[in-house]
């Protein structure tokens, strides 16, 4: 979960749906990257508005979470599959932006003649679920680079694709290329996304040290 006040997914159903969602009926760290989920909750973050890309990102991986679930993934597995990065790293991405923009939510204080800045709870709270989220993106495209699991490529004909028999076709077609492992433009992709973690690790260790 990307707070830990979020509400719990709700509980999985019986099979997966019929419509074909957003991230595909296998989901991986590209499809979620391409998920109009992920391109919506950019467009919010591009304009600022914060608690809006927030609640979008939290939406997508309340479902993601719920259809891994369905799909016989368990436990741990759900929190740290390869397709939750994209949302994880723009979550902790936005919370901090959120604290950078807002001036930290920070209270003065005078100790020794000098002023001490002292972040809020609310504040302190947003730093170390941005860091849990964007450590957590960080982990797992360490994981994924270092060939541990194959890096499922997006399945091209899947954004058209909806209803049953379209679903059955993208099982076809996903299977095939399932066990493919990254090609070197996929992975100079999770490279550039690996460096942009560490930059906003890095901006959360400054703002952090700033209290």
């Amino acid at each position: 979960a990307a707070t830990g006040t979020a509400s719990s997914p709700a509980p999985p159903t019986s099979s997966p749906p019929s419509a074909l969602p957003p991230w595909g009926n296998r989901p991986s760290y590209f499809t979620t990257r391409e998920s109009s989920n992920y391109e919506a909750a950019k467009r919010l973050l591009s304009g600022g508005d914060f608690e809006a890309t927030l609640s979008t990102i939290e939406t997508g991986m309340k479902q993601l979470a719920s259809f891994l679930e369905v799909s016989g993934v368990s436990g741990d597995g759900v929190e740290t599959h390869a397709s939750l990065a994209p949302l994880n790293y723009l979550y902790g991405s936005t919370l901090l932006y959120s604290v950078e923009e807002g001036g930290g939510g920070e209270d003065a204080m005078m100790m020794g003649g000098q002023q001490q800045v002292q972040p809020s709870d609310e504040v302190a709270e947003d730093l170390q679920i941005a860091w849990e989220n964007l450590e957590l993106a960080r982990s797992i495209i360490d994981r994924l680079l270092s060939g541990s699991e194959p890096i499922v490529e997006r399945n091209k004909d899947s954004k058209a694709a909806s209803g049953k028999n379209a679903l059955a076709s993208a099982f076809a077609a996903n299977a095939a290329c399932g066990s493919m492992t990254s090609t070197s433009t996929n992975r100079n992709l999770l490279r550039v996304d690996l460096a942009q973690i560490h930059l906003r690790l890095a901006d959360l260790q400054m703002a952090n040290g700033a209290y």
